[in-house]
């Protein structure tokens, strides 16, 4: 309990907004009104309180693809960069990229890469990391599925780039883009994207305009691309009923400098059992499981080094299924990063990783 206290103090919030802040991580599409029955508090009440979040970004609106329902490629790339920051600078205007980040640890950068061929991203890696003298220990693993569910931004332009070699063509043409008002080209010829998802061009603008612009109206779309009001909003409730287009409402990590965030990247004994755990695990707000011996990659978020620590030595260091782990601290985030974040969980710090009743319920379920 001291533990919230203190983190409400350094977030100047209280057991309200912390109510707030769960139920719109639950459902992003609550209005004021359903809030506001659920906390028994006025409408202004909980819109002025809404607004402070919003304001402080512990509360912040994003649209995306739901990673964890559609099968796009994804890859985690580490390396170690003798100056990281012209690495990183680089990289920042790739479509492929959905964001890296500097860290911590042996390995100093990591990508998170997405898009609709693998050969593609393996030639990114290629020619931008492995290829550099400056850079070593270079890893890639590929996803084979979130730990829950996940709703990114994807720039859908990564498409017109699947038949341009990696390099000065490539970068070329991204110059272009950015000093144009397009914000996004058509691929020539058959699309992959369109055909796996089922979705067409117009669909993939109006994704762009609300991952740009979450605040956008569906009348501004639908002058930007040149069709009706209701021709939008229908299009979007398609790509949020197919589970492929999603919002997601949880704390700005690259903006609220009062939270770390630390990787953890798990070699276990059975990758499946420790996938239901980490899955149940209250601290972990989102990770990875992907190809090679760290088949697990997660993240724990918290106000404090040391608690996180804490953490990982009770959930991870100490099962006996784990044969080794490696950490990472966030230092610097190239893009926005917003993830759900359980503002609960201060209340479980004290208590040993069985004990909790996530663990400790699945632990049941094993033995039987």
């Amino acid at each position: 309990m001291a533990e919230k206290v203190l983190l409400n103090k350094k977030l100047a919030i209280d057991s309200d907004d912390r109510r707030i802040m769960a139920l719109f991580q639950k459902a992003p599409d609550l209005t004021h009104g359903e809030i506001s029955e659920k906390i028994n508090k006025s409408q202004p009440a909980v819109g002025a309180r809404i607004l402070k979040l919003e304001r402080k970004r512990l509360l912040v609106r994003q649209y995306g693809i739901d990673l964890g329902e559609n099968k796009l490629s994804i890859a985690l790339v580490t390396m170690h960069a003798k100056y990281p920051k012209p690495v990183l600078d680089t990289i920042a205007c790739c479509p492929y990229v959905i964001n890296a980040f500097k860290t911590s640890g042996k390995t100093n950068i990591l990508v998170w890469l997405v898009g609709s061929r693998l050969d593609k991203i393996e030639e990114i890696v290629d020619t931008q990391f492995r290829s550099k003298p400056d850079i070593t220990h270079v890893n890639m693993s590929v996803v084979i599925e979130t730990v829950n569910r996940l709703v990114l931004p994807i720039n859908f332009n990564f498409e017109s780039h699947n038949t341009l070699k990696c390099g000065e063509e490539c970068h070329a043409l991204l110059l272009e883009r950015a000093n144009s008002t397009v914000d996004y080209v058509p691929v020539k010829g058959e699309s992959d994207v369109n055909k796996t998802f089922n979705i067409d061009d117009v669909d993939k603008r109006i994704m762009m305009c609300l991952q740009d612009n979450p605040e956008m109206t569906h009348f501004s779309i639908g002058e930007r691309i040149g069709k009706s009001q209701p021709a939008v909003g229908t299009r979007i409730a398609k790509l949020k009923g197919k589970k492929f287009f999603g919002i997601q409402k949880g704390v700005n990590f690259r903006l609220v400098d009062q939270f770390h965030l630390v990787q953890v990247a798990i070699s276990a004994l059975n990758s499946t059992r420790m996938l239901e755990r980490v899955r149940r695990c209250p601290f972990i707000i989102t990770g990875f499981h992907s190809t090679g011996d760290a088949s697990l990659v997660v993240y724990i978020a918290g106000y404090s080094l040391e608690k996180i620590d804490e953490i990982i030595d009770f959930c991870v260091r100490s099962d006996e299924n784990v044969k080794e782990i490696e950490t990472a601290i966030i230092l610097k985030y190239m893009k926005d990063l917003v993830l759900p974040y359980n503002f609960d969980c201060e209340s479980l710090e004290d208590t040993d990783c069985l004990e909790c009743k996530n663990c400790s319920a699945l632990v049941g379920t094993i033995s039987r």
